[in-house]
């Protein structure tokens, strides 16, 4: 087992599964600083995308996590993004989840 998900484990007090694991670190690939980082120091394609590499992805801090309120409010806020039968059809339900999530992105980044 690594690292985060032993630091999960004992955050949480409890085993944890691989979706709540992949969730939270699918928080901070799909962060605004995983996009900085993305298009800061690489260069796009032709067509103007950007790869993901392993090396890209290497660059992307993954904190293990310390407060068990903070993980499952980050965990919470993915599965209420990533439900397509949500009730986030209005576009400012999502963006607004979508800053919530930022915010505890943010603060375990600084």
């Amino acid at each position: 087992m690594g690292r985060i998900p032993k630091a999960m484990e004992k955050t949480l007090g409890s085993n944890v599964s691989k979706r709540d694991l992949l969730r939270y670190c699918l928080a901070f690939l799909n962060s605004s600083y995983a996009q900085d980082r993305l298009i800061t120091g690489h260069r796009p394609t032709p067509k103007g995308s950007y790869t993901i590499t392993e090396e890209y992805l290497k660059e992307i801090p993954i904190p293990a996590p310390t407060n068990k309120s903070t993980v499952k409010a980050i965990i919470g806020l993915v599965e209420k993004l990533e439900d397509p039968e949500s009730a986030l059809k209005d576009l400012k339900d999502r963006q607004a989840l979508e800053n919530k999530l930022e915010t505890r992105i943010q603060e375990l980044l600084n």
